[in-house]
């Protein structure tokens, strides 16, 4: 047989082998004819879908053994999907072929297969070492089934270059050295050590990469192990002091744990005797002013004994002690002017000018001291002190709280509807690749339903490129289009309808995970594709009228008049949207409605009717007439449907004693959620498992903010359930990176902060990850300017979450100094806040309190203000106590009469 009557036979009959041996001695040339096979077979292949997977082996190796680079691509996931020895087919493979496939397997399918077909094209010559990380992070991952100890066994040559390029290529995500290290156990480094161990010139080596290796300012994360690795190999004083220099420059690194381990190497140098004074001086600056506490206090104990024994050396280093009047610190600033107390003999302009520069940054507790200071230096201190005294991001006068609450329907916050085709596609361009933001994705579907029957000349020029995207998004195997779980596959499922006329079918996903209330947006998204596939309109009454979801009810009831809703799943969405403002001349309007219809939604604006057959409309409307409230006629009507249908939803925090890190923490709802909910009821499926909230593995952050606007007016239960993703993963075990949606609607002026919503702030000031707790401390300056939030509610969300053993002292700190900040108002409640919450903090180490107290002292010292009594007796039980907890407590409580409020702390 031909070459070509082999392959096909081969193809045929699946025979992966008699594919690799057929294609392992071909040159380049000779392969030219068995394109077309590879072709076909590979066309064949991607019709069968992810079914087939099972067999790509065949398929793999034509492809990569004949077709181009681009040609590999078409593949798309089953490319990855690397059969062994797959390096005997590209042997033989012209450079300009081979190449592009070597940096394709590297950069884009990476771990290690790619690295188990590479590595023998490199150590036998056929291909150049390529100088791109993706090899040195494919070499990383080829361990991961196999011993570092025993790849470098196998294959001794990785010691020539591509071993120490572990040292210079920082990775990212799952695929980094660091991450590999602590989970398999630290096989390299143990590599490394042992090899340290055998050849002095080698542990030389190692010691200064991994120097080199803290240079590149690498992640804190990815830094850490170079730390780690530098201090396992355990250098002596004297190979210290070789690498002083290296150590200098690793101060100014902008990882906090490498500058640590800097200035730990250098007390070591310096106590042995070898560290220059003046190098030291001159790099410690920054150290001072910007490092952790403990950093810069070691750095301060250095530039003391740099600055012992020699008059000018002393004052050399007291000028450089006032940089660390900046820190954030009280304790190093309070550290910095008892050093330059005791370096400073004489008066000194230049010292005095250099503690004078600094007095606006020194914090309140310690000014007076500073002050002082800077004036026995006999710098012109006068004119600082006044400007010292003031706090920190202090407002001149008292700045009033809002007196008028902004309504859901400003004109500025009208949505502009879409009505052209061209217009349409503008927009839905951009939310097809996002699934978001919710307020345009409405207008997509809206425009979508009203637009569905018009199909101008030119039509399939204006929407051929977006139905050709919304196919891609569908195709790729992580979209489930109508699911409740992906808000991007269910708009790619409602263009590609209305573009082509193809009809998506509803994806599977595991039974066990409940979609919620995203089931009830996915089926309004399916009923709108089915619409308009065959070229008909779905003109919907729920269109939002204002940002966040909001219709203006007048406008509803004139919609209502022109037409019926598209749908009971139309009506529904409707009303749960329906604005506060304007309700009862929206009621005198809707008089004329007819049918259950129009009692429904003189129903939801506050009018009597008699609740009509159909639950959902009713219970819509019952719980936008008033939320939070049970409501007997239409629980009588239809019961039994769960919570926050007649019944309104009683919601509990409930935590497992002890907690355990993950789990443990549940919402107990009243009356209980039933399992066979329709889809037509969203707000009693917000309930039904609040948990599946945060299976990553569906739900993303643009469904989560589509599902936000599906009841705009009552926020409680959708903080409730905030609070239990937040909570759950307060020290962030694995990133949920979706949590901090449920945060972002108590932004908006509009949105009141009820007591689940009050929690869920109190919990999330204390969440490791940082754009949770960054949300949280904009929603507490807000909502304190506004009026929404006053300091006692801010100490009811801080006193429950501490029951709940939800309280991160640690971050409370740092979230409520950046509130306090923003006036001399916001630092007044927030101390009020602290002290009203520290009975719940009562059974807490003293120690763990550190840094709230100190936050609490220096607003005190700030604000001129006095402890609130709530605050007096865990104060006072502290003071008994030692250590900065004792400290800062008697501090505390020496602050004033109790109750004194200066002027112009108000909000």
């Amino acid at each position: 047989m031909t070459p070509a009557e082999s392959l096909r036979a081969a193809a045929d009959a699946e025979d992966e082998g008699a594919v690799r041996a057929l294609l392992a001695d071909l040159s380049e040339a000779d392969r030219a004819e068995l394109i077309p096979i590879a072709r076909e077979v590979m066309a064949a292949q991607l019709k069968k879908g992810i079914g087939a997977a099972g067999h790509l082996a065949p398929t793999i190796l034509m492809a990569y053994g004949t077709l181009t680079l681009s040609e590999i691509r078409r593949l798309g996931w089953r490319a990855s999907h690397l059969p062994r020895d797959l390096v005997d087919v590209l042997r033989h493979r012209s450079p300009e072929r081979l190449v592009p496939i070597v940096d394709f397997l590297l950069d884009d399918i990476g771990g290690h297969g790619a690295w188990r077909v590479v590595r023998p094209l490199i150590r036998d010559g056929i291909v150049a070492r390529p100088d791109r990380p993706s090899y040195t992070l494919a070499m990383l991952m080829g361990t991961n089934y196999t011993s570092a100890a025993q790849v470098m066994a196998e294959d001794p040559g990785l010691l020539e270059v591509e071993a120490w390029r572990l040292f210079e290529v920082e990775g990212g995500g799952d695929n980094s050295l660091a991450n590999h290290e602590k989970f398999s156990g630290d096989p390299w480094g143990k590599v490394f050590r042992d090899l340290a161990a055998r050849d002095p010139i080698q542990r030389e080596r190692l010691l200064d990469l991994s120097l080199a290796a803290l240079a590149r300012d690498f992640a804190t994360y990815r830094a850490g192990w170079f730390s780690r690795f530098h201090e396992s190999l355990v250098p002596t004083d004297e190979e210290r002091a070789m690498r002083a220099d290296a150590y200098l420059s690793l101060l100014r690194s902008r990882v906090g744990p490498t500058v640590s381990m800097a200035v730990a190497a250098l007390a070591r140098i310096q106590r042995a005797g070898r560290l220059s004074s003046t190098a030291l001086l001159d790099a410690i600056g920054p150290v001072l002013a910007e490092g952790s506490a403990g950093t810069a206090k070691t750095g301060l104990d250095l530039v003391a004994r740099a600055g012992a024994g020699d008059p000018e050396n002393g004052r050399t280093a007291a000028i450089v002690a006032a940089q660390a009047l900046g820190n954030a610190s009280a304790d190093v600033q309070r550290a910095a002017i008892g050093l330059i107390e005791r370096l400073a003999g004489e008066p000194d302009e230049a010292l005095a000018r250099a503690v004078d520069d600094r007095l606006p940054d020194v914090a309140a507790s310690q000014r007076t001291a500073a002050a002082a200071l800077a004036t026995r230096l006999g710098g012109d201190a006068a004119a600082h002190v006044a400007a010292a005294a003031a706090p920190k991001g202090a407002v001149d006068g008292a700045v009033p709280p809002s007196t008028r609450r902004p309504s859901a329907t400003e004109p500025a916050r009208a949505m502009e509807p879409l009505t052209s085709i061209e217009s349409l596609v503008d927009v839905a361009v951009s939310v097809l690749e996002a699934g978001e933001p919710a307020d345009d994705l409405e207008r997509v579907l809206d425009a979508v339903g009203r637009l569905g029957a018009d199909r101008p000349a030119g039509f399939q020029r204006l929407t051929g490129a977006l139905a050709r995207r919304a196919r891609t998004i569908l195709d790729q195997p992580e979209r489930r289009a109508f699911t409740g779980f992906d808000a991007r596959a269910d708009i790619a499922a409602v263009l590609l309808a209305w573009t082509t006329g193809e009809l998506v079918e509803r994806q599977a996903t595991l039974r066990a995970i409940d979609p919620g209330a995203g089931a009830f947006l996915s089926a309004r998204a399916r009923e709108l594709s089915n619409a308009i596939a065959n070229g008909g309109s779905f003109v919907s009454v729920a269109a939002p009228t204002h940002s966040g979801g909001w219709i203006d009810p007048a406008v509803l009831v004139r919609r209502l008049r022109v037409r019926p809703p598209a749908s009971t799943l139309d009506l529904v969405a409707a009303l749960l949207r329906l604005a506060p403002a304007g309700r009862a001349e929206a009621l005198g309007a809707a008089t004329g409605l007819a049918g259950e219809t129009g009692a429904a939604v003189r129903y939801a604006l506050g009018g009597d009717e008699r609740i009509g057959p159909t639950a959902a409309p009713w219970v819509a409307a019952a719980r936008v007439r008033a939320p939070g409230d049970d409501d007997a006629s239409v629980e009588k009507r239809h019961p039994g449907l769960g919570p926050d249908a007649g019944l309104a939803a009683r919601i509990r925090l409930s935590v497992s004693r002890p907690r355990p890190s993950f789990g443990g923490i549940r919402l107990d709802v009243q009356p209980q959620p039933v399992d066979d909910v329709g889809v037509d009821l969203p707000t009693v499926l917000m309930l039904r498992d609040p948990s599946s909230f945060a299976w990553t593995g569906h739900s993303e952050p643009s469904m989560f903010r589509w599902i936000a606007t599906i009841q705009p007016g009552y926020r409680e239960v959708w903080a409730a359930i905030g609070t239990l993703l937040i909570g759950r993963n307060i020290d962030w075990w694995s990133a949920e990176w979706a949590n901090r949606v449920f945060l972002e609607p108590f932004i908006d002026p509009v949105t009141p902060i009820g007591p689940h919503a009050r929690v869920l702030i109190g919990v999330a000031l204390g969440a490791r990850e940082a754009g949770e707790r960054g949300l949280a401390t904009d929603v507490v300056g807000l909502a304190l300017l506004d009026g929404r939030l006053t300091a006692p509610d801010l100490a009811e969300g801080l006193g429950v979450a501490a029951a709940g053993e939800f309280d991160r002292p640690n971050r409370w700190a740092v979230s409520l100094a950046g509130v306090a900040m923003q006036s001399d108002g916001h630092a007044a409640a927030v101390a009020e806040a602290i002290a009203r919450s520290l009975p719940a903090l009562g059974e807490r180490p003293a120690a763990k309190l550190v840094p709230l107290l100190r936050l609490f002292d220096e607003l005190l010292a700030g604000t001129g203000n006095a402890p609130a009594e709530d605050g007096r007796q865990p104060l006072e039980r502290l003071a008994g106590s030692g250590g900065q907890a004792g400290r800062l407590a008697r501090s505390i409580l020496s602050r004033g009469p109790v109750g004194t409020v200066p002027d112009g702390a108000r909000l």
